[in-house]
C-alpha cells in the first residue's frame, strides 16, 4: 500500500480546512486525554464496544460504537471527534460496520451523504488497537479512548515534541537481499514519515505515546504494540546521526512473528 508522504496539519487547521472547502473529508472515507487502553478503562467485553479515535488521518475522527450480536456495528462517528468544532461542521453520522473474526469494515457519511468516511482495518486479539487503511488506501492506525474523551491529546503538552525534532519523509529500502521473509519486497521503496506526533507510513502508524527516544543509541522506538493487520510490523527502531541525531539513517522492523526487517533511510527529494 505505497504512499504519497505528506506533511500533517495542526489538527485545528485541518478541520477548519475542512469546513471552507470539505477537501480533508472527501479524501478519505473511514479506517481529552485517554493515551492508554489503561486510562481508558477495560472494555466490558472482548469487542469494539467503546470509543476510539484515529490517526494520521489530518481530522481527528473518532466514534463511538457498540459491537452487536453477529459482527454488526453500530454507532456514531464524528470527523472532529466528540468536540463542538463536529456540532458547528455537521460532520457526525451513524456508524455502521462489521466485524469478522479481527476484519473489521466500518463508517459513516455526512453533508447529505457528500461525504464517505470509511475504514478497513484488523483487531488487536485484545480489543484495544486496529490499524489498516482509511479511504483509498492510506495507513492510519485505531486505539482506545475514554467513555467521555473527544479525541486523541492532540494539544497536550509534549505531543509533537519529539517528531518535531526529528521530522522528515523518507523512502525506505530493504538493507537484506534475500530478505528474511515475505513481508516486504527487495528492490521497492517503502513511504516513510515522522512529524506532528507520529511517525508513519507503509510500515504502519504509532502515535507519541507509543514512542520514545533512546539517547544512549540515538533512535526513536516505536512500539511495541498488539499486533493487528498482516504485514504490519508491531515495533520499529529508527536510528537517526548527525549533530543532536537528526538525520534517519535506518529502521528496524519486527513482525508479531519475531522476523526482522533492516531498511535504508534515503530522504525524501
Amino acid at each position: 500500500m505505497a504512499q504519497t508522504s505528506r506533511r500533517l496539519l495542526p489538527v485545528t487547521l485541518a478541520v477548519a480546512a475542512a469546513a471552507l472547502s470539505g477537501a480533508a473529508c472527501q479524501r478519505g472515507t473511514i479506517g481529552g486525554d485517554s493515551p492508554d487502553a489503561s486510562d481508558a478503562g477495560p472494555a466490558t467485553a472482548l469487542n469494539l464496544t467503546g470509543r476510539w479515535a484515529m490517526f494520521v488521518w489530518e481530522d481527528p475522527v473518532a466514534v463511538d460504537i457498540t459491537e452487536m450480536d453477529g459482527g454488526v456495528l453500530q454507532g456514531q462517528g464524528c470527523c472532529g471527534g466528540f468536540a463542538d468544532v463536529s456540532s458547528q461542521l455537521q460532520c457526525c453520522g451513524a456508524v455502521t460496520g462489521t466485524i469478522a473474526d479481527r476484519h473489521a469494515q466500518f463508517g459513516f457519511s455526512f453533508g447529505h451523504g457528500e461525504y464517505q468516511y470509511m475504514t478497513d482495518v484488523y483487531v488487536s486479539s485484545d480489543r484495544q488497537r486496529m490499524a489498516g487503511t482509511f479511504g483509498s488506501g492510506f495507513p492510519v492506525a485505531w486505539v482506545r479512548i475514554g467513555p467521555m474523551d473527544a479525541n486523541l491529546p492532540f494539544n497536550s503538552d509534549g505531543f509533537r515534541d519529539l517528531t518535531d525534532a526529528h521530522t522528515g519523509d523518507y523512502e525506505l529500502l530493504l538493507s537484506d537481499d534475500p530478505t528474511p521473509g515475505t513481508d516486504f519486497a527487495a528492490q521497492r521503496t517503502y513511504a516513510f514519515a515522522i512529524g506532528g506526533g507520529y511517525v508513519w507510513g507503509d510500515l504502519g502508524a504509532f502515535w507519541s505515546h507509543e514512542i520514545r527516544w533512546n539517547d544512549a543509541d540515538q533512535t526513536i522506538v516505536a512500539g511495541p504494540v498488539p499486533e493487528t493487520a498482516p504485514g504490519v510490523p508491531v515495533s520499529l527502531t529508527l536510528h537517526f546521526a548527525g549533530d543532536g541525531g537528526t538525520v534517519l539513517t535506518s529502521v528496524e522492523a519486527v513482525m508479531a512473528s519475531g522476523v526482522r526487517y533492516p531498511f535504508q533511510a534515503m530522504l525524501r527529494q
